[in-house]
């Protein structure tokens, strides 16, 4: 019996196209009766990847022969290891139960160890700490959950095992939207990136050239940009077949303003005689840098100081949230973490500047006083006006390419 976590099913995919682009790859020279000098390498490129997909795993596999538990994560071709990121052998004796939840709408399977004989256990090779709680999170259905939970059910009584809990949504544990809740084993889940292994790092490097600057460089930052947007007029003017000089003129200026912007945040934020830019979260205390202060002079708050600890995040696809408000898909964007301390001060950092999400597990796993409270407001609404004429443009060119593509068959046919 297996049970593979989500991380691992999502390889499918992407395994299916790069086979499918092997196929196209070799079909069109065998068409073609002649090998670019490419075609190897690709064809090398392209196998190595597939062979590294089909080997990643993220798995537990029950061993009912063995009666023993295998918890993997990483690279195994054929049942050898090439690489372990995570890997714990746990003898059926030492699990006291397998619990089956749903975590704001992912199925998770949590497996709870009893902790004198899973620690007493040493005849089996572990990498990383041992952990006394194990947990996967399903890529499931909600159609197939019923039927999945049954059989697991099944496994698990004719392994001996105990088990609690179901994929049930009436069992669903989540919070209400726009509200502020504890950080917690549940909650920080939504805080987990994709890879997240192992524990937290405990440094945090600051983008200084990100950080907000004071509003009276608004136009000096944005002088090259209105530069660049008078040349490409005057280029469109002359005639209007310029217009991919006129083009590469706004980009040019697009980028010579975000030169300009890092620059200047670089000249506001600069400490002579100070260390770098890093926030260290310690179990004890937590250093800001002087980058963060108007007196540029660091910070040291110790965790007993800390009255609490606020992160205000929305989804990142705000826009009619509640109608799928616990969506597994939908990402987190933090726009600020603050420290309170005791007589009402506040240290506030941006979430834009540091890895906020990676920054928050880091600050569960210290126990620090820690609350998460929702906002009511679209995260970063500039984007949409770049990804949407980035969507448009990229989809004339796949049909621009498609048609090509197209016609160089039917020339070849």
């Amino acid at each position: 019996m297996q049970i593979i976590a989500f991380q691992e099913k999502i390889k499918w995919p992407l395994f299916i196209l790069i086979t499918i682009q092997v196929v196209v790859t070799v079909w069109l020279a065998v068409v073609e009766q002649a090998v670019k000098p490419t075609f190897e390498v690709n064809v090398l490129m392209n196998s190595a990847v597939l062979l590294l997909l089909f080997s990643a795993q993220y798995r537990m596999s029950f061993d009912h022969e063995k009666r023993e538990m295998v918890y993997f994560c990483g690279l195994k071709l054929f049942g050898v290891k090439l690489i372990a990121l995570k890997s714990q052998v746990v003898p059926y004796r030492a699990i006291k139960q397998v619990r089956l939840n749903i975590i704001h709408s992912r199925p998770r399977v949590d497996i709870e160890l009893r902790p004198t004989e899973a620690n007493n256990d040493a005849g089996h090779a572990q990498v990383g700490a041992k952990a006394s709680k194990m947990s996967l999170v399903l890529a499931l259905p909600k159609a197939k959950r019923a039927n999945y939970t049954k059989k697991l059910r099944s496994d698990l009584v004719a392994a001996g095992l105990n088990y609690q809990g179901d994929f049930d949504q009436q069992n669903e544990i989540k919070w209400e939207e726009n509200t502020s809740v504890a950080l917690d084993d549940n909650t920080v889940q939504r805080f987990s990136k994709f890879l997240t292994l192992g524990k937290a790092m405990n440094t945090f490097p600051v983008s200084v050239g990100l950080m907000p600057i004071p509003s009276g460089y608004f136009h000096q930052i944005r002088s090259p940009m209105y530069i660049s947007v008078v040349l490409a007029a005057a280029l469109l003017i002359v005639s209007f077949q310029n217009w991919i000089g006129a083009i590469v003129v706004l980009v040019g200026g697009v980028i010579a303003s975000i030169i300009v912007r890092i620059a200047k945040a670089h000249k506001v934020y600069d400490c002579p005689g100070q260390g770098p830019a890093i926030i260290q979260v310690e179990k004890e205390q937590i250093l800001l840098p002087a980058q963060l202060f108007s007196d540029k002079q660091p910070r040291t708050i110790k965790q007993h100081e800390i009255d609490h600890i606020n992160v205000n995040w929305n989804w990142y696809k705000a826009a009619n949230q509640s109608a799928n408000l616990f969506d597994p898909n939908k990402n987190v964007h933090i726009f600020n973490i603050e420290f309170h301390l005791p007589g009402g001060e506040v240290h506030s950092i941006p979430g834009y500047v540091i890895d906020s999400s990676t920054l928050v597990l880091r600050l569960h796993e210290n126990e620090y006083p820690t609350r998460l409270t929702q906002q009511d407001k679209m995260p970063m609404k500039w984007r949409m006006y770049i990804f949407v004429p980035m969507l448009i443009a990229s989809s004339i060119a796949v049909l621009v390419g498609s048609y090509l593509l197209f016609v160089e068959l039917t020339r070849q046919g």
